[in-house]
């Protein structure tokens, strides 16, 4: 499960936890030189004469953007001023395998940051002067290492509150801050899930709406024909085609009256024939 943070924040975080816990200068969102240079959203130099370690480290909170920029080599840019390169993202977002080769791995968790694979680190001797240039004159605010916290940064908060008063303190405040977490998480499922019973009310209303005007034109079209088997006008009104029809029911009784008397009376003329040709008296006595 990936924690979720959008892009300033996990720099702020990063960059706190930095500053925090190693003895390093770092610099945020600061581009390495004139109009085009590489801007990694950290750059870091351990604060050493004896040791030129410069690193670049790239933030990704999406995986589309994280394939962007690897399709894109954006990375190896950061080479040309950096020793190393890390990928920094939430926790869950890629594996080691998905980090280009040479590249380094820090994730994001629940209770801080975790390194999971370090860079190949190649030898510097020193920064192009345009990027010194740049550190120093436009990135001193952003290199300062005293107490100040950062907009967004709750991890260098918690440290600052452990110090003054003790590890108590300090976990209920993080565990304030995974509850927050927590809780934005399931807000997002209830709302995705909200989403999806208003869709399959939507769909449903209009499958129902479908089926009456469906229905409706059922019954129009047997209404007109109905209409014109009794021989009245197709937009005729309920009363008179009820009318009508009980009319012709009543000519059908009659009429099947008349039939069935005409069947009776052609059976008895039937029976009749019938006894005049077996009986010579009867036919004797006709005459």
């Amino acid at each position: 499960m990936t924690i979720n943070h959008t892009h300033n924040q996990l720099i702020d975080d990063l960059a706190a936890h930095l500053r925090g816990t190693t003895n390093r200068l770092v610099w945020t969102d600061m581009q390495l030189g004139p109009a085009g240079s590489p801007r990694p959203d950290l750059f870091t130099l351990d604060k050493s004469y004896s040791k030129f370690l410069p690193l670049a480290y790239e933030i990704k909170v999406t995986l589309s953007d994280f394939r962007r920029d690897i399709t894109a080599g954006k990375w190896q840019s950061y080479l040309k001023y950096a020793s190393g390169v890390y990928f920094a993202v939430p926790q869950g977002l890629v594996s080691r395998d998905d980090i280009p080769p040479g590249c380094g791995l820090i994730v994001r968790t629940e209770t801080g940051w975790r390194s999971l694979r370090k860079p190949t680190l190649q030898h510097k001797e020193s920064l192009p002067h345009a990027a010194w240039m740049k550190l120093v004159l436009d990135g001193c605010d952003r290199s300062a290492t005293d107490l100040r916290l950062r907009s967004g940064s709750t991890y260098r908060a918690n440290r600052e509150i452990q110090r003054k008063f003790g590890e108590r303190v300090a976990a209920a405040l993080s565990d304030r801050d995974r509850a927050e977490s927590n809780l934005k998480q399931e807000q997002a499922i209830l709302e995705s899930r909200l989403q999806d019973l208003r869709d399959s009310h939507e769909k449903n209303r209009l499958k129902l709406i479908d089926e009456i005007r469906r229905e409706d034109a059922i019954g129009v079209r047997a209404h007109t024909e109905l209409a014109t088997a009794l021989g009245l006008s197709p937009d005729a009104d309920v009363y008179t085609i009820r009318q009508a029809a009980h009319s012709a029911a009543r000519r059908l009784d009659a009429n099947s009256e008349i039939a069935a008397l005409r069947n009776v009376l052609s059976r008895t003329k039937i029976a009749l024939d019938d006894a005049l040709r077996r009986d010579p008296l009867l036919s004797m006595e006709q005459e």
